[in-house]
């Protein structure tokens, strides 16, 4: 059983959300130590801030206090040997997340997002790597899906060459980033060892995804592309991630590099 408190602020590009909550999960094993069940509740009291004074008025609307009170079933199949510079193994996971006024909390929506990841020895003690995840949030009929829970691509764990929460439907009056209830990842990486014993690794990678709004459907020849390179160490502080991105077709308002980093998330 793992709990968590947190009060965090997330900023976007027209607002921020300011959020204090707070979850309890459990994990079982099904079928060994590979396959395994999860559950997870949530509560959250958010606030949406600092709204732009000509941002969309569908991010206007969002202006002010919400909550949100949700449980999260899942299912994992896991056989990776590591969970940071990982050689090989597979990873696949489903998750069905439910937030409802019956459960409490003002806010009232149903999240599916299915993974799957795969890491292969290749020559030269190099490492290959394919994974891509697939989004779908509906909102319930009492209404309820803020913009913060749809969603945005971009950043170090999604699109790399994009900047976080970059990647998303437009506000067509406005131009600005609405999120998104539909959302497709696929990323590759070729991996191999710079200094194999301590812990320092190099990629190249090429990243695929887009997100789509309700009355859109996946559709993979419109998909965002990105490529670039970057490292991964096991350093004295903890697990480190750099990684320069380009921006393979950017938009007007976009950039075409993107450098980015993160220490301490030892997860792929």
């Amino acid at each position: 059983t793992t709990y968590e408190l947190y009060n965090w602020l997330r900023r976007y590009e027209d607002f921020d959300k300011d959020s204090t909550g707070g979850s309890i999960s459990a994990s079982y094993p099904i079928w060994k130590e590979n396959l395994r069940g999860n559950i997870k509740y949530l509560y959250e009291e958010a606030k949406v801030t600092n709204v732009d004074d000509d941002a969309s008025v569908i991010i206007k609307d969002q202006e002010g206090p919400s909550s949100t009170s949700s449980v999260t079933l899942g299912l994992r199949w896991d056989t990776r040997d590591k969970t940071f510079i990982t050689t090989r193994g597979q990873d696949h996971f489903i998750s069905v997340e439910h937030a409802g006024i019956f459960l409490g909390g003002s806010n009232a929506f149903t999240k599916y997002i299915l993974g799957t990841s795969w890491h292969f020895p290749l020559f030269w003690g190099t490492v290959g790597y394919a994974g891509g995840k697939i989004g779908y949030v509906s909102e319930d009929k009492k209404g309820g899906l803020p913009l913060y829970e749809k969603f945005f691509l971009g950043g170090i764990n999604s699109l790399r060459g994009f900047q976080t929460y970059e990647v998303s439907p437009k506000d067509a009056a406005t131009g600005d980033r609405i999120g998104g209830d539909k959302m497709l990842l696929i990323n590759l990486e070729y991996r191999f060892p710079i200094l194999k014993q301590g812990g320092l690794w190099g990629e190249i990678f090429f990243d695929a995804g887009n997100v789509y709004a309700d009355s859109d459907s996946y559709d993979l020849s419109n998909v965002r592309k990105s490529t670039g390179f970057g490292i991964r160490w096991y350093s004295p502080m903890g697990p480190l991630r750099i990684v320069y991105g380009v921006n393979l077709n950017p938009e007007e308002d976009e950039d075409k590099t993107v450098f980015d980093f993160t220490m301490g998330a030892a997860f792929d």
